[in-house]
């Protein structure tokens, strides 16, 4: 039987390129474990939820790729539809006014429906309006031009979550981003060469 001392080092002891080798190891990780999908899913819940969107069909492919982008899909709650309404109709738009009592008395509702079927970005998704019967033509329009100005938001909404998203991933690549999660791991010790203590056999 023949006993050796190994040298053990902490993160912040190691030579730059060998934590250069750590870095890949832990992207590697943070891949593999889903980091990276669930910090940009959470993030895209939250804002759409501050927005008043629906958060439960919420779909992402952010690898610079054609049809990349997000998307989101559902029913729009009727209780958000005056918030949303007040952000994207101007204070003199008739159909801010009209709508009002409409929405109150739950006569229209609105989905967010997927027209793509196969990639999931801004130009995948439509505004589709529902109106009882006994809805007059003119509440109609002022209904319909709501929605029309839904559908040119909810666009530009999925384009800007879309650059948050790529920056949020931009961000979690970053060696400062990478090294604060490995020093974070106290009990974390690594072989001179990087490898990680007790994952040789």
């Amino acid at each position: 039987m023949r006993e050796a001392t190994v040298k053990l080092y902490k993160y912040s002891e190691l030579p730059e390129e060998v934590k250069e080798k750590v870095r890949d190891w832990y992207r590697g990780i943070q891949h593999e474990l889903g980091d990276y999908t669930q910090a940009v899913s959470e993030f895209f819940r939250r804002e759409l939820q501050t927005l008043g969107y629906p958060t439960k069909q919420v779909y992402w492919s952010l690898s610079n790729c054609q049809g990349d982008g997000m998307a989101f899909y559902g029913p729009i709650d009727r209780e958000n539809l005056p918030k949303i309404r007040n952000r994207v109709l101007s204070r003199s738009s008739k159909a801010r006014s009209v709508t009002d009592k409409a929405l109150m008395n739950s006569v229209a509702s609105m989905t967010i429906s997927d027209i793509n079927y196969h990639y999931n970005h801004y130009n995948s998704m439509s505004v589709s309006l529902e109106a009882e019967c006994g809805v007059s033509d003119k509440l109609h329009g002022l209904l319909y031009e709501l929605a029309m100005a839904i559908s040119d938001d909810i666009k530009e909404v999925s384009k800007d979550l879309e650059n948050k998203g790529y920056k949020i991933i931009e961000d979690m690549e970053e060696d400062e981003y990478i090294d604060a999660r490995i020093e974070a791991q106290d009990e974390w010790e690594f072989y001179a060469d990087g490898e990680l203590w007790n994952e040789r056999g």
